[in-house]
C-alpha cells in the first residue's frame, strides 16, 4: 500500500501511436480513470471515451500538433462529473502558481470577503494592530487597488483603509515571505476559565499534529471543563496528520478504512500514534510527544471544512463528539491522490473510498448536530454565532 503523504504517481507519454500531445493527455486520462478510480465499475468507459473523442474533434480537429493546453479546461469540467466529489485535474499552470503563492511575499492576512478572519503572527499586519473582525473599505499599492489576500513580488508597502467600530482606520503594511505559511499553523487559547479554544485551519503542513498534541498539553495544564475545536474553513490536508491529531482524543482501537480497487487498509490509534494494517504489513506513525485529551469537545464546522477535516470531524462524531456549525463540503467519502501526466499536469483522482472500520462507507459529508449558520460578516460587529453555540452547548 502506498503512503499517503508525497504520494505521487509519475507516468509517462503511452507512446507515438497517438496523433498529438493533446491525444496523447486524452489517452493517459482515460486509462488512468478506467484503471485506478475506486468506483470505476460504476464509470461508463465507453461513454467516457466518446466524451473524450469529441472534446478533442471540437478542440484539435485534426491538427498532428494540437497541444495540450486546448483540452485543460474540458478536462477540468469533465473530471467534476466523475462520480465523486473529490477528484479534480490541475494544469502545469496552476501547480506552478500554487508554489509561486507559496514562496511569494503576502501580508499573511486571511479574508472572508471583505472582513479579516485571521491575521498572521509576528507579521506587519499584527505588530500594526490589524486584528480579526475588521472590515477592509480599499487596499492600494503605489495607488493600483490590490488583494490584501494576494501574493506580491516584493515588499513595498501595502496602505490599507478598514472599518473597526464604526470608525475609519488607515494602516501601512508591509508584506513579507512565509506569512502564508503561518496561517496554516494551528493556535489555542482560552476562551474563558472554563473553555478552551483550538483552531485547525489545514491538515497540509507536516507536523500539524505534533503542535496539536502540545497545544493540548498547554491547554490541559489550565484544567478547562471543554474544548472546541475549529475545523471552519480547513480544506483537508493529509489524512495522516489529521489521524495522529484524533490520537490525542479517540481511545485506541481502529477508526477507518481506506477501500481501493485492489486491498483495504485499516488504521487503528495505538498509543498516541497511528497504526495501518494492509494484509500482512503494519506500519506505524506518532508524534514525538502524545497527549490524551481527557474533557468534552465540541467540533466546528461550515461549508467549506472538508477532506480530511470531514474524516477527523465523523470520527470524533462517532466518538461522542457534537458538531456545531454548518453540514461540510461533501467530500468525506472519497481519498483523491495525485497522479502525475506527462506534460506535467496532474489527475487528483478519487483512488480510495474512506470508511467506518466496519466497513461501512463514510456519508458524503458531516451533519452537524446543532445547525448554525456560520457569517463571517458578523465578526465585524463582536458577534460569532457558531463559536458562541458551541459555548452554549459546553456549559449545559
Amino acid at each position: 500500500m502506498v503512503t499517503l503523504r508525497f504520494l505521487c504517481l509519475t507516468i509517462f507519454a503511452l507512446g507515438s501511436a497517438l496523433a498529438s500531445p493533446a491525444s496523447a493527455l486524452v489517452g493517459q486520462y482515460l486509462e488512468f480513470v478506467t484503471k485506478y478510480h475506486v468506483d470505476a465499475d460504476s464509470i461508463n468507459a465507453s461513454t467516457l471515451r466518446a466524451q473524450l473523442e469529441a472534446m478533442l474533434t471540437q478542440r484539435c480537429g485534426k491538427d498532428a500538433s494540437c497541444p495540450t493546453t486546448a483540452i485543460y479546461s474540458d478536462l477540468k469540467a469533465l473530471t467534476k462529473t466523475l462520480p465523486d466529489a473529490s477528484s479534480s485535474f490541475l494544469s502545469p499552470i496552476d501547480l506552478r502558481q500554487l508554489v509561486t503563492s507559496a514562496q511569494s511575499y503576502s501580508l499573511g492576512v486571511e479574508l472572508r470577503g471583505e472582513i479579516v478572519y485571521r491575521v498572521a503572527p509576528d507579521s506587519s499586519a499584527a505588530q500594526l494592530g490589524l486584528r480579526r473582525g475588521d472590515q477592509v473599505s480599499a487596499a492600494t499599492r503605489e495607488g493600483v487597488s490590490v488583494n490584501l489576500g494576494s501574493s506580491f513580488s516584493d515588499a513595498k508597502p501595502i496602505t490599507v483603509r478598514l472599518e473597526r467600530d464604526g470608525k475609519p482606520l488607515e494602516l501601512s503594511l508591509t508584506p513579507g515571505l512565509g506569512l502564508q505559511a503561518l496561517l496554516l499553523t494551528p493556535e489555542a487559547k482560552l476562551l474563558d476559565a472554563s473553555t478552551a479554544y483550538l483552531r485547525i485551519p489545514s491538515f497540509r503542513v507536516p507536523g500539524t499534529a505534533s503542535r496539536i498534541h502540545s497545544l493540548l498539553s498547554s491547554l490541559q495544564s489550565r484544567n478547562p471543563k471543554g474544548l472546541i475545536v475549529d475545523l471552519r474553513f480547513n480544506t483537508g490536508g493529509y489524512l495522516d496528520e489529521a489521524l495522529l491529531t484524533l490520537a490525542g482524543f479517540q481511545p485506541d482501537g481502529a477508526v477507518m478504512q481506506l477501500q481501493s480497487r485492489s486491498a483495504t487498509s485499516t488504521y487503528s490509534l495505538r498509543a498516541g500514534g497511528v497504526e495501518t494494517i494492509v494484509g500482512e504489513s503494519i506500519k506505524r506513525s506518532a508524534v514525538s510527544f502524545a497527549v490524551r485529551w481527557q474533557t468534552q469537545a465540541v467540533i466546528l464546522m461550515n461549508s467549506s471544512s472538508s477532506s480530511a477535516s470531514e474524516v477527523f470531524a465523523l470520527i470524533m462524531k462517532r466518538g461522542g463528539s457534537s458538531i456545531v456549525g454548518e453540514p461540510s463540503a461533501g467530500r468525506a467519502r472519497y481519498a483523491a491522490l495525485p497522479i502525475k501526466l506527462s506534460d506535467g499536469s496532474e489527475l487528483r483522482l478519487a483512488v480510495t473510498r474512506n470508511a467506518y472500520p466496519n466497513g461501512d462507507p463514510f456519508p458524503q459529508n458531516v451533519t452537524p448536530t446543532e445547525q448554525v449558520k456560520d457569517d463571517p460578516t458578523l465578526l465585524n460587529k463582536g458577534a460569532d454565532p457558531v463559536l458562541e453555540a458551541a459555548v452554549k452547548l459546553l456549559e449545559k
